[in-house]
């Protein structure tokens, strides 16, 4: 991966390589979608915000002459471009400039909030809409499952269908974010080891984030509403990010071992919900009591980190 990084550095055509091919191939092995996005955040945050634009235009129109020829179809180079690469190359942009990387996950949940709105205003209701969407690809999956009735049928569907348009926003951050770190990490593997450690164990989103997201979750609780529970999921994804920077920071600063952090991604693959509400609610709390306060690195001077790991 570093000499990809390297290789993506090296020039706007090679950078321009990476970004195209690994987006064409993506849509044959989608993982290959966080690489290219990745390398549009790698030249901007290294080179400039206006190199990092140039690869992402050029790369689309590549894309799109590529695209044509192969699938018969332009439109996968411009959904990109609109939805991967230019927020990628925005975000990044401003961590070039701030430098915070919690500010980079409050920048990205707003593109996750034009999600929402977007499913909003196109759909008049989103989750009649999901529910017909569901309903037909469920009958599909479950035809020759007999032991399914229809009642059940239609309560999973009723279910889903009120936090899909969520979930969308939520897949769609965490690709987001996920390039965003892998550019990151490369960047600062190449020119500055153990740079986005640090960055990534110090995120915090702040009490006023906290405060509002709070003020969400209980006017959701007395009101209902499909809206919120949206907003909520969002924000319960930077809450759970925050959520494992502490135990990164905590498994950091106590010089524990690595073993705790393998046992948090282990749960997380095993016992998804379950560990997704404990990192958040963990995240949430530590804007007020600042956990990783409590525990400063050991065999440091005054608390300052003297291990650049």
């Amino acid at each position: 991966m570093k000499f990809l990084a390297a290789y993506i550095l090296r020039g706007q055509k090679e950078a321009v390589i990476v970004t195209a091919i690994s987006a064409l191939l993506s849509l044959i092995f989608f993982p290959l979608s966080y690489i290219s996005a990745a390398a549009v955040g790698l030249v901007t945050l290294h080179v400039g915000a206006r190199q990092g634009l140039a690869i992402a235009a050029i790369s689309a129109a590549v894309m799109a002459v590529l695209g044509f020829f192969l699938v018969g179809s332009y439109l996968p180079a411009m959904a990109y471009l609109l939805l991967l690469w230019l927020p990628l190359w925005w975000i990044a942009g401003r961590l070039r400039r701030d430098r915070v990387l919690s500010l980079s996950l409050l920048q990205s949940a707003a593109f996750g909030v034009l999600m929402i709105a977007g499913f909003y205003l196109v759909l008049e209701d989103p989750t009649a809409w999901w529910r017909i969407v569901l309903d037909e690809s469920f009958r599909i999956i479950f035809q020759d499952v007999s032991e399914i009735n229809d009642t059940e049928l239609n309560q999973v569907v009723e279910q889903i269908a009120k936090l899909m348009t969520g979930m969308m926003a939520v897949a769609f951050l965490v690709h987001l974010l996920g390039s965003l770190f892998l550019a990151r990490w490369w960047q600062a593997a190449l020119h500055n080891p153990g740079g986005f450690g640090r960055e990534f164990r110090d995120v915090r989103l702040g009490r006023v984030v906290a405060g509002i997201t709070l003020g969400l979750l209980i006017v959701s609780l007395i009101m209902g509403g499909t809206v919120l529970t949206d907003l909520l999921l969002v924000m319960g994804l930077l809450f759970m990010l925050q959520g494992i920077a502490l135990v990164h920071g905590l498994v950091h600063n106590l010089k524990a071992h690595q073993g705790w952090l393998i046992g948090q991604y282990v749960l997380l693959t095993v016992a998804m919900p379950q560990t997704v509400m404990t990192l958040a609610l963990a995240g949430l709390v530590d804007n007020w009591f600042n956990f990783r306060g409590f525990w400063p690195l050991k065999n440091s001077v005054n608390g300052s980190d003297k291990d650049q790991d």
